[in-house]
């Protein structure tokens, strides 16, 4: 059998091992269809469907699907959305920014509540994912970072489970679950964020409300960073 395991980024990577063993996993916004070709090949799921919302990538993800064989096992199709997922689903939404996510979720609520598990990959503004979840009774049960070409990516695995979870601002940019487990990428992710804090503070007047809660959110990571060089 050909190996879809060389063509797959650590990025892409890092979502399949998030994936749980299922029946029938759905890949949204799936482009080559890299994912689900894994995850059937390596026995995690038995069959898995793949949409996007443009013609070309479906035709891309087709050919990869003939390529390895796996036309009975995947299925592929233009779709916008989860509307189309059955009931207690395992669903894949990567590559996208968080804008894009919640307006898929919010969308298709009732699907999303349903779904045995959300596997999500955003690419921005990831502290307004992991804030709407959590306000609309999603659990994010597990999180992990991968290191790709100097950048650092993120990936989680959430499912609903009723109770709306607090949080602090703090803890939806850098994650609750990567502060507790102690994540060995912790410390870049840091980084990444502090950047991105000290940049938009700049420019800001010291009185406006805005600069204050930056330069509180700035003091807190900055103390979780020096805590996290222990680990």
């Amino acid at each position: 059998m050909k190996d879809i395991e060389s063509l797959l980024s650590p990025r892409m990577m890092m979502v399949s091992h998030c994936v749980k063993p299922c029946e029938v996993v759905y890949d949204i916004g799936t482009d080559h269809c890299y994912i689900p070709i894994y995850l059937i090949q390596k026995g995690i799921c038995k069959k898995a469907v793949a949409t996007d919302i443009r013609q070309g990538p479906i035709d891309k993800a087709l050919e990869n699907i003939q390529y390895f064989n796996l036309s009975e096992e995947i299925k592929a199709f233009v779709s916008d959305g989860i509307s189309h997922v059955g009931e207690k689903a395992n669903i894949v939404i990567s590559g996208m920014g968080a804008d894009v996510i919640i307006n898929i979720l919010s969308d298709h609520m009732d699907y999303a509540k349903k779904a045995e598990q959300l596997v999500i990959q955003c690419q921005s503004r990831t502290e307004h994912l992991r804030s709407f979840l959590w306000e609309n009774g999603f659990s994010i049960n597990k999180e992990d970072l991968i290191l790709e070409r100097a950048k650092v990516y993120n990936a989680f695995s959430a499912n609903y489970i009723g109770k709306v979870e607090s949080f602090t601002h703090t803890e939806a940019v850098l994650s609750k679950y990567l502060i507790s487990s102690k994540h060995p990428l912790l410390q870049n992710y840091i980084i990444k964020h502090l950047k991105k804090n000290e940049d938009m503070i700049k420019g800001m007047k010291k009185s406006n409300q805005s600069y204050q809660q930056l330069t509180l959110i700035k003091k807190e990571m900055e103390k979780i960073h020096e805590e996290s060089k222990n680990y």
